[in-house]
């Protein structure tokens, strides 16, 4: 089972919502058919990925990054920000013209709330180094310093009044936004007595 929420455009707060909402809902149904889905309190939601235990949430934003991806630090911001980068089609596929999916790559250890608030402001600033690097300027005052903690996070808020958006190819200054919001619940499992057993031991 797998819930999805995604749009394009900016307006992250609004995909995110529907996500809960949905999900909500659905849990709902299942809740009334007797069942639940599977959780413990040490590992949060039980998946059939084991890579995807905790919340099983995947934030992820279609975003083009023509020069920072060239970067030779790129892979070094990603790890700091806690991010993963992906092609647009999906796992182990390149990325095309310079866009990527970029997702939160912790699924365990931090709250729904806070990883959607890790991809929030990664990739503002990655866009905000995409920006510099595409007049010729110099990045290093924007480096992270180092990988984000817990207690780097506010759990609480989510801001989403930031402007998000890269230039054009051809240098105008009228911009556009290409981000694709996708929230995902990967393929959580439903509770039964004997799974339940086989959880404890």
């Amino acid at each position: 089972l797998r819930v999805i929420s995604m749009e394009k455009g900016g307006n992250m707060k609004d995909v995110f919502t529907r996500f809960c909402t949905g999900l909500k809902e659905l849990e709902a149904v299942i809740k009334e058919k007797g069942e639940a889905f599977m959780w413990n309190e040490h590992l949060g939601y039980i998946l059939t990925c084991p890579s995807n235990l905790g919340t099983g949430l995947r934030a992820g934003v279609h975003v083009k990054l023509p020069n920072m991806s060239k970067h030779p630090k790129f892979e070094e911001v990603l790890k700091k920000l806690r991010l993963q980068k992906r092609g647009t089609g999906g796992v182990d596929t390149a990325a095309v013209d310079g866009i990527f999916d970029i997702s939160n790559a912790d699924r365990l250890g931090f709250s729904e709330v806070q990883l959607v608030q890790i991809v929030v402001d990664g990739v503002k600033l990655l866009v905000d180094m995409e920006k510099k690097l595409e007049k010729g300027a110099s990045i290093n005052n924007l480096m992270p310093g180092k990988l984000k903690t817990l207690s780097c996070i506010e759990p609480a808020l989510i801001d989403v009044s930031c402007s998000l958006y890269v230039r054009t190819r051809t240098g105008l200054s009228a911009s556009f936004t290409y981000f694709f919001f996708k929230f995902i619940i990967f393929n959580k499992c439903y509770w039964s007595p004997d799974n339940a057993q086989n959880m404890n031991e």
